[in-house]
């Protein structure tokens, strides 16, 4: 889809602060019991999880996800998630490169429980991830200190992610 490494800037930084989907707040009891209710409302697929403290909620949780996108780091510490990747690229921080956009796309068609690890940053990679997405989908991430997000996938979504990306600097 992207053929150039994509840059993020200050401006576009302060407007991914703020949730592309439904934040959802609270223990994480009271997460679950939401999340679970947004699984049985909308019976998404597929289910992709972006970020190594969601994607381990959800595999203990026993969800279907089809990809989780990983790096090894929770709030940049290091952490010990999946043992077996079955995609690995390299993301720096800050940007969403070439290698993401197909990485993603062929861990979609192969399948459920496919794991992206990335060395780097895996945070932007929820962008491409809305765009490769089929409608019907979802897209789980954390929010720092605020809770987790629910993109449920619309053509609206795919169309405002699109403008943002559109946006994005292209670097080599």
């Amino acid at each position: 889809m992207v053929s150039s490494n994509l840059k993020l800037s200050d401006m576009h930084r302060h407007l991914l602060k703020h949730p592309l989907g439904i934040l959802l707040r609270g223990s994480t009891s009271e997460v679950w019991r939401k999340l679970n209710l947004l699984f049985k409302l909308c019976n998404p697929s597929p289910i992709i999880s972006v970020g190594d403290y969601t994607s381990l909620f959800l595999h203990e949780q026993g969800v279907p996800v089809n990809l989780y996108i990983v790096n090894g780091k929770v709030m940049r510490k290091k952490v010990k998630t999946f043992k077996n990747f079955h995609f690995h690229i390299s993301n720096p921080p800050g940007t969403i490169s070439a290698a993401s956009w197909s990485a993603i796309r062929a861990a979609l068609k192969s399948g459920r429980g496919c794991i992206l690890k990335v060395d780097g940053e895996e945070d932007l990679l929820t962008l491409p991830a809305i765009l490769l997405s089929p409608v019907g989908g979802c897209v789980i991430y954390g929010q720092p200190k605020e809770g987790k997000v629910y993109v449920p996938i619309f053509p609206r979504t795919k169309a405002y992610v699109a403008r943002i990306v559109a946006s994005l600097k292209r670097v080599k």
